[in-house]
């Protein structure tokens, strides 16, 4: 069961670009919220509260109860649809919180964590070689884990284990194609040295760390059935 976590928010009124600067300058970061036949509405949230509720172990998968002032009905269950990063100085500039209902299932990308060493490796040389680094999964929000653990402490090289193979809590729907190889064993290889790419010297576009489509549609198919 996801620990409840709080986020303070205010709306924000149509401002310039010079004045959503002098915002972040002060701390704060411009965010909208949207989702469940909710209107877009554009806030105010504090960066440092932001940062540190990301921080936690479930990172972008967590469940926020976020209160924006002067609503009656102020508490919205979400969680982080994407957020905007500086590329240069890495400073947050936008998030996007998509809100969901704790009752319906969602559809989230949970990364794969490996336990153990595996004796293909640790005896004979061998490479791990994660073919897939997350799974999509379906379950309702307070059962999102922070990680979903695979044991390779048996693998050989040329083993492999399938997504089949793979232990998931209770609550959780894999999603993913079940014969697909997660993760495998392979022989050593010498690598070839790529000469290091020259950086362009253009201006670098914001990055926008997205998580995707999957919860937002998931979040539709589960309107349209109910």
């Amino acid at each position: 069961m996801q620990k409840e976590m709080f986020l303070n928010a205010e709306k924000r009124p149509e401002m310039t670009k010079g004045e959503i600067n002098k915002l972040r300058s002060q701390g704060k970061l411009p965010a909208v919220l949207y989702g469940s036949g909710q209107k877009t509405v554009s806030l105010i949230v504090d960066e440092k509260e932001f940062r540190k509720i990301m921080h936690t172990d479930l990172g972008e998968n967590i469940v926020i109860n976020l209160k924006v002032e002067g609503e009656k009905k102020n508490n919205h269950s979400v969680i982080v649809k994407e957020w905007q990063i500086d590329s240069i100085k890495r400073d947050l500039l936008h998030v996007d919180f998509c809100q969901i209902s704790l009752k319906k299932e969602i559809i989230v990308n949970v990364m794969i964590e490996t336990k153990g060493e595996a004796p293909g490796v640790k005896e004979k040389g061998g490479v791990l070689e994660h073919i897939l680094r997350e799974l999509e999964v379906k379950c309702l929000p307070a059962k999102i884990p922070h990680s979903i653990i695979v044991d390779i402490s048996n693998l050989q090289i040329g083993e492999n284990i399938l997504v089949k193979d793979i232990v998931v809590p209770e609550g959780l729907k894999i999603l993913n194609d079940l014969g697909q190889i997660a993760v495998n064993i392979v022989a050593p290889t010498i690598l070839e040295e790529k000469p290091a790419e020259v950086l362009s010297s253009e201006a670098a576009e914001p990055e926008v760390i997205s998580k995707g489509k999957k919860e937002e549609e998931g979040i539709e198919k589960e309107e349209k059935k109910g």
